[in-house]
């Protein structure tokens, strides 16, 4: 075979395989969380790491707006951070338990967007003595049914690092 007959048959199959103006999607679906007790200020701070399109198509599910929210872009939408807020504090949810059961309050610190990445950050409010956290996340359950959501917790010289999945959304730390 000669070098143009090569050429001309492999320039299509290159071709089929460049990338398009959408991003590729990717075959798995995770989260990461992070959550850490701050002695000091007695709240849980957390960090979730999403891929940024499934939080844009779970925030489309929920918002009546249709237009994109163009996660960290010049073009971002304003309500995006609210509905960012929503969302997590619908499918992220705790309760600190000690002498008394506290449901956590998450309060939005802010975000980074790395293109494909988003980071979160979020804080609990101050919290009274307790040895337990216990947390559900339903991040992206209603996106994908083999969505995983791993959760590390790090506090008071003890850490835990659980998968949490559609059928098993929940988990416990006791420290």
């Amino acid at each position: 075979m000669s070098l143009p007959h090569v050429i001309l048959t492999w320039i299509p199959l290159f071709l089929l395989g460049l990338p398009t103006t959408e991003p590729p999607a990717h075959d798995f679906h995770y989260s990461r969380s992070e959550v850490n007790w701050n002695e000091t200020a007695h709240t849980w701070q957390v960090v979730v790491r999403v891929f940024t399109d499934d939080l844009e198509s779970a925030i489309d599910k929920i918002s009546p707006d249709t237009s994109p929210l163009n996660l960290g872009d010049k073009k971002e939408r304003n309500d995006a951070n609210t509905l960012i807020v929503d969302y997590f504090n619908a499918a992220f949810q705790g309760n600190a338990i000690g002498t008394t059961k506290n449901d956590l309050q998450w309060s939005w610190v802010g975000k980074e967007v790395d293109f494909d990445l988003t980071y979160l950050y979020f804080e609990s409010q101050p919290l009274p003595d307790h040895h337990i956290i216990s947390l559900t996340s339903t991040l992206f359950h209603e996106l994908f049914e083999d969505q995983v959501n791993e959760v590390a917790f790090q506090a008071k010289e003890k850490s835990l690092r659980e998968w949490l999945t559609l059928e098993a959304p929940q988990t416990a730390f006791s420290f």
